[in-house]
């Protein structure tokens, strides 16, 4: 099959699989913990012991946060944001809290609103041009790079206008396991597609089961659509939702071996704050007893092109949408807020 292949792909193909494999599994571990964090591991009466395994395999950074005075300030509707990023740290979360010298390759804010009925999730591209405090204007992504986890979580309060309560970083480890523990993931596909990432593998229209590394594939592919990205993105959020409907199941749910090894594996590849444990897990999912995937609403944020600054490729932020997002926000209406269309992003690199 790799002989009938076009030189020119077969060697595209095998670049981006060394240079974007691992960017991709931290991909899936943000969505992966994501969904925990949407349907709370403490749904059930062993609720506290499957937050306690998480608890004592996440590794901690104390303080995250920029000075109350350099921040947004609060809103008075009970609201929680939570700040997930992806880095291309390659397993050292461990011994480099800070994580400064990596980029956040995915970023996602996850609002969850006052009345815990509705979740909304804003995928962020991470070449996203903004200010940068004390660094200019740059890629979002750079943040992480130039000052750690309290630059990039303040870059991000300052895009939205909005505080980040907790704030979570990822990192590969474990999360192929993560898929696999739960059994796939169900993702309804709109368009058959083919991905080479070291062999050929066809994903067919209609409902699939993603586990392990066809789930990979099936997150990381941009080039095979004419929307480039905006396509990416959002089968990245399908599969959210797919992860989400597959973990509120009743063979997961009432599985206490699947979830506590679920919580270990993600748990292992993470660095959050210190308000990010078992207690406020198993308090969140409680408050959330309610909710199902259709509550979870995913979109974009707003961008009106792409193009170059410079020698940098990079995303232009849609202000007069991002001030209404900024307003939601603020005002805990997000569930209300319609996103503009995206444009086309097929030949970002």
């Amino acid at each position: 099959m790799l002989d009938n292949l076009p030189v020119t792909r077969r060697e595209a193909a095998r670049r981006r699989n060394r240079q974007r494999i691992q960017k991709i599994v931290i991909r899936v571990a943000l969505y992966v913990v994501s969904a925990v964090l949407v349907v709370g591991v403490g749904l059930a009466g062993y609720g506290a012991y499957i937050a306690a395994q998480f608890d004592a395999s996440v590794n901690v950074v104390d303080e995250p946060f920029v000075a109350p005075t350099l921040r947004p300030e609060p809103t008075d509707f009970g609201a929680l944001n939570l700040l997930l990023m992806g880095t291309d740290t390659r397993g050292s979360l461990g011994t480099n809290l800070d994580a400064t010298g990596s980029r956040s390759d995915t970023i996602l804010f996850l609002h969850i609103a006052g009345d815990r009925k509705s979740v909304q999730v804003i995928s962020i591209p991470r070449d996203s041009w903004v200010p940068i405090d004390g660094y200019g204007t740059g890629k979002i992504n750079w943040a992480l790079s130039y000052g750690g986890v309290k630059l990039a979580v303040s870059t991000i309060e300052d895009l939205l206008d909005a505080q980040v309560d907790h704030v979570a970083l990822i990192d590969f480890t474990g999360v192929k396991t993560a898929t696999t523990v739960i059994g796939g993931v169900p993702v309804d596909n709109p368009v058959s597609f083919d991905v080479f990432d070291g062999r050929l593998e066809h994903f067919k229209k209609g409902p699939l089961v993603l586990e392990g590394d066809r789930a990979l594939m099936f997150v990381r592919e941009r080039h095979a659509f004419s929307e480039g990205d905006v396509s990416r993105i959002q089968n990245q959020q399908r599969f959210i939702k797919g992860f989400i409907e597959k973990v509120l199941s009743i063979d997961v749910l009432a599985n206490p071996n699947k979830l506590a090894k679920l919580s270990r594996s993600i748990g292992r590849s993470m660095l959050v704050d210190k308000g990010l444990n078992s207690g406020f897990i198993v308090t969140l999912g409680a408050q959330l007893a309610g909710i199902s995937s259709d509550s979870v609403k995913f979109f974009t944020l707003p961008f009106t092109g792409a193009g170059m600054v410079g020698n940098q490729f990079v995303v232009h932020v849609d202000k007069p949408n991002l001030r209404q997002l900024r307003k939601n926000l603020r005002n805990d209406t997000l569930s209300t807020y319609s996103q503009p269309p995206l444009p086309p992003t097929s030949d970002w690199p």
